[in-house]
């Protein structure tokens, strides 16, 4: 499952692809990629840190943390790995299944915070559906 999300003002794209973790050297249940496109003279810089993922559901909510850890693998992309403990990984998948938002909190290069917020819609919520339903979640 794929989002891919621009924000042409700021020439800021990012993607954002969740999978059910196969890797059995990973300890997590499903895990999320997200990739940076930033340009070269981007203000703050590049993406320095993605500290988790949070779901809300509405865009002014607060968001409750998924449990996982996230971990930068190159200049720009990031690997979010959330935890296979049972109970996480059911809080996680309901989160997943029952929020709308998304919100991806990011550390730019200069120290400078933003938060990406992401609504689903309705075409992310039947790809969340079908993919837990083939996934057995």
């Amino acid at each position: 499952m794929k989002a891919e999300i621009e924000i042409p003002d700021r020439k800021f794209k990012m993607t954002m692809s969740f999978r059910r973790n196969t890797d059995s050297s990973l300890p997590a249940s499903h895990t999320a990629e997200l990739t940076f496109i930033l340009p070269p003279d981007f203000p703050s810089g590049s993406v320095s840190n993605v500290p988790g993922i949070l779901m809300k559901s509405n865009e002014q909510a607060r968001g409750t943390p998924l449990a996982g850890l996230a971990v930068k693998v190159t200049d720009g992309f990031f690997l979010v790995g959330l935890s296979n403990v049972d109970a996480d990984r059911a809080r996680n998948v309901q989160l997943l299944k029952e929020r709308s938002w998304f919100d991806v909190p990011l550390v730019y290069a200069n120290q400078r915070r933003a938060i990406i917020a992401i609504e689903k819609g309705a075409p992310g919520e039947r790809a969340f559906n079908d993919a837990f339903a083939q996934w057995g979640d």
